[in-house]
């Protein structure tokens, strides 16, 4: 059995699985991704977009070809194919299946009673991932605005975006009210004319979560899953003479949110979690088409299809002991719709978010966190291991954009340097990087193993291939 507490073990293991990936400029937005690019994530796109709703799997890493169908998952854990979460359904009638939200609920916001997302009174670290329609078009100066000028009109839709909170604790302060745009369409492997209606970051790793290490991945709702449907495919479920109900009692709109649980390996207990009139919207008109839920608050946060004449929030909170009471979800002194704060308009469409605070702000063994030890820059650094079945996991590392240096031909160095140990680092690997090559990246193997592991700087150099100089560093922190 490996133990990763030997440090020269470690490096011996990782050195001789090293191998090096560098990824082409996809698009002049790679200058701004955040500190969540390379992360895997389950996600569907709007049928208009697409010849089928099934959930899709992006893969750690930027994809060169469209995401596949999200696979089985390993035995025994939460099956998120359409078969498996609409057991009621034939094969034939899972077609009128359009999934228009969709969350694991596992969306840690730092959310206050009062709907205030307020990371730093919680002592915990949050930030918010999402995708708009391709027709919104954001405020003056947004990310939102820049792609869609990108695009000389409709086309973000594809984008995924993230916004790190403000007061956010243990984590670096260079991110905190930043939004960036952390993988284009292209990097996720879809054209610009796709549409993602439903995303969320953890389900990958919960489907692939075997045997894991004593407190070193948190998931409070492993167990779930929170989802809305578009009006049509409502209806046309509606219209199936299923008996009994697949949802429970009475019809299930576009604007209605379904809770299922997965118990004894099947997905059972489908039911209507919130109603439209306890969210305050109608039943055929309106529709719920962004669905997240914080475990922490038992609250469920979402977004409504954006309808003419409508001036409500794009995203709000519904807390499970008060359900009919609807907040506007805000940020900071609680004076600001925090759709604002993500250069969106309320005329605009949120259809897809997902909250990330992976490990409830301790030091995650899969996702990377962007911490502060003195180095200039972390903002544009992303890890993600990848469970890969004994006795190796895979572990993601990329960086993107060049802070503060000058565009150059470069090589980017990765260390790894023990929390206890600061004075002896690892090189986990090199990568030539040109100047036209907008971001690059690092996958090697971990070794997959019971024990609960230390933490480690996990840093990259750029380094100028002339003077040997070091023009720009990025930092995360991991368990190994």
């Amino acid at each position: 059995m490996y133990k990763v507490l030997n440090i020269g073990l470690l490096s011996s293991l990782l050195l001789s699985s090293a191998h090096a990936q560098t990824q082409g400029s996809l698009s002049a937005v790679t200058r701004a991704r955040g500190p969540f690019s390379v992360y895997a994530h389950f996600h569907s796109l709007e049928s208009s977009t697409s010849t089928t709703d099934s959930g899709l799997l992006k893969l750690a890493g930027d994809q060169q070809s469209a995401p596949g169908e999200f696979p089985a998952p390993a035995s025994g854990l939460p099956d998120y194919r359409l078969a498996s979460m609409f057991p009621m359904l034939s094969s034939q009638q899972l077609d009128l299946v359009q999934i228009d939200g969709f969350s694991t609920g596992n969306d840690l916001l730092g959310i206050d009673v009062s709907g205030v997302i307020d990371p730093g009174a919680q002592g915990v670290w949050a930030a918010l991932m999402f995708s708009v329609k391709k027709t919104a078009r954001g405020r003056g100066g947004s990310w939102v605005r820049v792609r869609s000028a990108e695009f000389g009109g409709p086309g973000v839709g594809a984008d995924i975006m993230s916004h790190v909170f403000a007061g956010s604790v243990g984590i670096d302060q260079q991110l905190w009210g930043r939004t960036f745009v952390e993988q284009a369409a292209g990097h996720i492997g879809h054209a610009a004319a796709a549409e993602i209606d439903a995303f969320d970051a953890f389900a990958p790793l919960i489907a692939t979560n075997v045997n894991p290490p004593n407190n070193l991945i948190f998931f409070p709702n492993s167990n779930f899953v929170y989802l809305s449907l578009t009006n049509a495919s409502a209806t046309s479920i509606n219209a199936l003479p299923l008996s009994p109900a697949p949802f429970g009692d009475g019809p299930v709109t576009g604007a209605s949110i379904l809770r299922f649980e997965w118990t004894g390996g099947v997905w059972a207990n489908h039911q209507v979690y919130r109603t439209p009139a306890q969210l305050g919207l109608e039943g055929e008109g309106d529709e719920v088409d962004a669905v997240g839920y914080d475990p922490a608050r038992n609250a469920i946060v979402f977004s409504h299809m954006v309808r003419p004449g409508q001036s409500r929030p794009q995203l709000e909170v519904s807390f499970d002991g008060a359900p009919g009471t609807i907040l506007t979800l805000s940020h900071g002194d609680g004076t600001e719709p925090l759709h604002s704060a993500l250069g969106i308009r309320f005329d605009d469409d949120i259809d897809a978010l997902c909250g990330i605070d992976p490990e409830a702000s301790t030091i995650s063994r899969y996702l990377g966190t962007p911490v502060v030890v003195g180095l200039p820059q972390s903002m544009s650094f992303s890890i993600s291991r990848v469970r890969n079945g004994n006795p190796w996991d895979v572990a993601h590392m990329q960086v993107s954009g060049w802070g503060n240096a000058a565009r150059m031909d470069s090589v980017v160095n990765f260390y790894a340097v023990l929390e206890t140990d600061l004075n002896n680092s690892i090189l986990l690997g090199s990568v030539a990087r040109t100047a036209d090559q907008q971001s690059v990246e690092l996958t090697y193997g971990i070794p997959t193993v019971p024990e609960e592991g230390e933490n480690f700087y996990v840093y990259a150099s750029m380094i100028d291939p002339l003077s040997g100089g070091m023009t720009n560093s990025w930092v995360q922190k991991m368990r190994f």
